[in-house]
């Protein structure tokens, strides 16, 4: 299988690299290194590389920065935050993968 691993340089990303490529033709992707490269949080570069890419029978991603630390001293600010680059990254993955996954492929996504 052809897989594509967001975060590939990550702590996780390495880790899911590391096991996954034992069986698979594993391709990284990151945000400024990797075989290759997008910013999540935009779309339109996104497509741009899958579509350079091509397919993929799965996609993990191990990507996002949020806020760790305690609950009590998280700003709305750092809560958005995740959410504009955790979450909303890898929504973007899932919905211009959509668009490059091999009929039944899977999709991973990371917490």
């Amino acid at each position: 299988m052809r897989v594509l691993i967001a975060g590939a340089h990550g702590a996780v990303g390495r880790a899911a690299a590391t096991e996954l490529g034992k069986r698979h033709t594993i391709v990284t992707l990151g945000r400024s290194k990797g075989d290759l490269t997008a910013d999540l949080m935009k779309p339109e570069t996104v497509s741009a590389m899958l579509a350079k890419a091509g397919r993929f029978d799965a996609i993990v991603s191990c990507t996002g920065h949020t806020y760790f630390g305690p609950l009590a001293t998280m700003t709305p600010a750092q809560f958005m935050s995740g959410i504009n680059d955790k979450l909303m990254g890898q929504v973007n993955l899932v919905l211009e993968g959509l668009k490059h996954i091999a009929d039944g492929g899977s999709f991973t996504l990371t917490s």
